[in-house]
């Protein structure tokens, strides 16, 4: 964005978070000020472009303000990458205490931290929208979205069916209602994404790796789960302003610099009113 000359503090405004917590009140005031004050600067409305474990965390600060505030302040919502309703790649790092084969740190060891922080449960599959996603299977059964927590206990996790229950509800407690601004979510398409994964005997769970089945996605958020919100919005009373960009040959981090998503975000920034 700055190569194509946009400024920070000026033309260019970050609202960083804590992923390894939950939104807080004074975060969403934080980020409505930041709003407020780029679009008085500029003299025009913002266009919020989120990313991966932001898009969740930006639709629920939009979702806490009032439909009024969203259409005086925002142009456009721009999410991409967004794992609407969670990825297996969640419980799979937690388990294993890695992201695949990745060796290099910090991230190598993210898998064994994300066992304690709060953030990162949201990206659990979704209880609410798809609980018989299977995440895991042995010789005595499945685990699925429902009884995940089952499986993360076995772990080390412990109270992790109340974690998920009070941190997903967050986010699916406005039922992906469509926030009343036009929204173009972008996502890849055409990489292999972990599935479920499996353990030969219900034993190994905790001592063996799992061997992993890969299926559609962006690399670490499956398909259904990057369309799902675009797909509720587009059959609803803002299909009009609603649209979904597929971008093939990226993943869930080359989107970010493809030339389809920038020059995106910068036409709609350029219409801004």
């Amino acid at each position: 964005m700055k190569k194509l000359g946009y400024e920070d503090g000026k033309t260019l405004f970050v609202a960083g978070y804590d992923w390894r917590k939950m939104e807080t009140d004074e975060w969403r005031n934080d980020v409505r000020e930041l709003i407020e004050k780029a679009v008085n600067l500029t003299g025009k409305k913002a266009v919020l472009f989120t990313h991966s474990m932001g898009c969740p965390f930006s639709y629920i600060f939009l979702m806490s303000q009032t439909i009024e505030w969203r259409q005086k302040y925002i142009q456009h919502y721009v999410p991409v990458s967004p794992p609407w309703i969670g990825t297996n790649i969640i419980p799979y790092i937690m388990i294993t205490k890695k992201m695949l084969n990745v060796t290099v740190e910090p991230f190598a060891s993210l898998g064994g931290v994300m066992r304690f922080l709060e953030g990162p449960y949201i990206l659990t599959p979704s209880t609410f929208y798809n609980p018989d996603t299977i995440i895991a299977k042995t010789n005595l059964g499945l685990y699925t979205a429902k009884n995940q927590s089952l499986l993360l206990e076995r772990v080390g996790v412990k109270n992790a069916e109340a974690i998920i229950q009070h941190i997903q509800k967050q986010l699916y407690g406005f039922k992906f209602e469509h926030p009343g601004i036009p929204v173009t979510s972008i996502w890849s398409t055409g990489a292999k994404t972990v599935g479920q994964f499996n353990w030969h005997k219900d034993s190994d769970i905790g001592v063996k790796e799992p061997i992993p089945e890969f299926i559609e996605g962006d690399c670490l958020v499956p398909h259904d789960s990057l369309v799902y919100a675009d797909k509720i919005w587009k059959s609803g009373p803002y299909a009009n302003i609603t649209e979904g960009i597929p971008i093939p040959k990226t993943n869930h981090g080359t989107i970010l610099t493809s030339k389809i998503t920038i020059a995106y975000i910068n036409e709609v920034a350029c219409d801004s009113e």
